[in-house]
């Protein structure tokens, strides 16, 4: 877990931020024809929005609720983060009760600390409220062609009972090396 945020350690990402604890949010909203929309989730910190935060892979964040790693969070439509222009990615670590989010992704930079349970839940809450509403139109797409219905499903599932194991549907085989 330290090697993911070298050069500090927990203790000086804790002293930096005391007693604060930031407040995610996510929501959706469709871009499209209707009937045709496309759905993109966005992220809101402590109630405000980044201009930049690009296309939100929602498989990727549901594998940060399970998990310490580096994620793709900020991506492209195409579900390539280089191609509009996100590198490094968000350094996610879950520590006592405690999730530290750290983004290098090249056009975003952010350090944020939040609660455990409001995280999980407003991720979850989203993806749910989300593949309810693809559940109940015609043209069922995320913000990537290749994700289907059935994969948000599933990988809501996999975050709700907490596997570290979210499949995301770009992913070459069944048994990705995360």
């Amino acid at each position: 877990m330290n090697n993911l945020l070298a050069p500090h350690t927990i203790d000086h990402y804790l002293a930096l931020f005391g007693a604060k604890r930031n407040k995610l949010g996510v929501h959706w909203e469709t871009t499209g024809e209707p009937g045709e929309e496309t759905l993109h989730f966005r992220l809101a910190f402590d109630g405000e929005e980044p201009e930049t935060q690009g296309c939100i892979d929602i498989f990727e964040l549901l594998k940060s609720v399970c998990a310490n790693g580096l994620y793709d969070i900020h991506s492209c439509t195409c579900g390539q983060p280089g191609c509009a222009g996100f590198t490094g990615g968000t350094t996610v670590v879950h520590m006592s009760g405690l999730v530290l989010w750290k983004t290098d992704a090249g056009r975003i930079e952010s350090l944020y600390l939040f609660e455990y349970p409001q995280f999980r839940e407003e991720i979850l809450r989203a993806s749910r409220d989300a593949l309810t509403f693809l559940d109940r139109t015609d043209k069922r797409s995320l913000a990537y062609d290749d994700a289907t219905l059935e994969q948000l499903a599933i990988a809501i599932e996999a975050a709700e009972d907490d596997q570290d194991r979210v499949l995301h549907p770009l992913a070459d085989s069944k048994e990705p090396e995360w």
